[in-house]
């Protein structure tokens, strides 16, 4: 008989002896590759309490989760369950077919590793942007490293974009840990969701809000063109999905004129 050592059983993690997985001889070799591949991505970590450190799993560095918030009300996730989504790398790869979940309050992305049934908590510094599919839309999430928010995040920010362009807005979802007034074992806090939407103009990032008002304040130039094209259009700028119409019809007109003014500055 061939002896393979497991680190986990029953989907839970030990740290007592570990019990032994016993193969049979005469059993196919395909079948003991594909469980040494299993495991020898267990045995090139090294085993604590929370995570596994260095886990590389399809081009993903990260560690394993066991453990996630504890006595706070409340989830800090986008969706508690996991959506189909793809991962965009720094190192230009992308991965598809994944199971994501984003934890919209320290701003980190969460794989779920099919192989070891495990939670991967992916080291933010590989990823550019990921997207994921809900309510029968995708949705694109982009790294914003030097962006300030309300998000609990020192090391940047997953933002959604909702338009694209040198003028481009974007959603930022946040969570606020408070105490419960009245506790409920085993709770003591609570998550308190939020959102706050920022304009992206060059380098530059403009707090704003889905009003009319708010655009023309940061682009007093266009203001009798964006009135006239809410109105045309019969867009209410307080819709998120309209709001960002009017950032795309901005973005033309700012466009063409930062084109113009370039044409006449190199000639």
């Amino acid at each position: 008989m061939t002896i393979i050592p497991i680190l986990h059983e029953n989907n839970k993690p030990v740290d007592r002896p570990l019990k032994r997985l016993i193969i049979p001889k005469g059993l196919p070799v395909l079948f003991l590759l594909v469980v040494s591949c299993h495991l020898s991505i267990a045995q090139k970590v090294k085993f604590t309490s929370n995570t596994y450190p260095g886990l590389n799993y399809r081009g993903l560095s990260g560690t394993v989760l066991f453990k996630s918030y504890m006595q706070i009300k409340g989830s800090p996730y986008l969706n508690d369950d996991w959506l189909p989504g793809k991962l965009y790398l720094e190192n230009g790869d992308t991965l598809t077919g994944l199971k994501i979940r984003f934890d919209k309050y320290k701003h980190q992305v969460q794989v779920y590793h099919e192989l070891l049934k495990r939670i991967v908590l992916v080291d933010k510094n590989t990823i550019n942007s990921f997207s994921v599919s809900f309510n029968g839309t995708d949705h694109l999430f982009k790294k914003e490293t030097d962006l300030r928010s309300r998000a609990k995040s020192d090391d940047g920010c997953f933002v959604e974009l909702l338009s694209t362009g040198n003028v481009a807005l974007f959603k930022i979802y946040y969570d606020d840990v408070t105490p419960l007034a009245t506790p409920e074992r085993p709770f003591i806090d609570e998550f308190i969701p939020g959102v706050e939407y920022k304009l992206k103009v060059g380098d530059n990032y403009e707090n704003i809000r889905l009003k009319k008002s708010s655009l023309i304040r940061l682009f007093p130039q266009y203001k009798t063109q964006i009135k006239h094209y809410a109105r045309k259009e019969n867009l209410r700028a307080k819709r998120e999905i309209d709001f960002a119409r009017l950032v795309v019809f901005v973005d033309a007109l700012y466009s063409t004129d930062d084109k113009k003014s370039t044409d006449v500055s190199g000639k």
